[in-house]
């Protein structure tokens, strides 16, 4: 009976050991590459000035949504024409 849990032990120990080491690779992997990535994008720039606008992210500021109150507002608006 302690050798079946002991075994038991012993196997969940070098699954969890594999889990992690191949965690750590992967976040290893994803550093390597933003590394890389990061690279490119200064050896591929014209200059330092295009490299820090290309590096810098970009900040879009979303405009609020109106709602038109008729068609004059806004002409795209299809009317039907059956309410007319």
């Amino acid at each position: 009976m302690m050798d079946e849990t002991a075994a038991m032990l012993i196997i969940t120990a070098i699954l969890a050991l594999y889990v992690v080491d191949k965690l750590f690779s992967h976040l290893e992997k994803r550093k390597l590459q933003d590394t890389i990535n990061e690279l490119s994008s200064k050896l591929m720039a014209k200059d330092y000035r295009e490299y820090t606008q290309l590096s810098r992210p970009e900040s879009r500021e979303e405009k609020p949504m109106r709602n038109p109150q008729s068609w004059h507002d806004d002409p795209m608006i299809e009317i039907d024409d059956d309410t007319h």
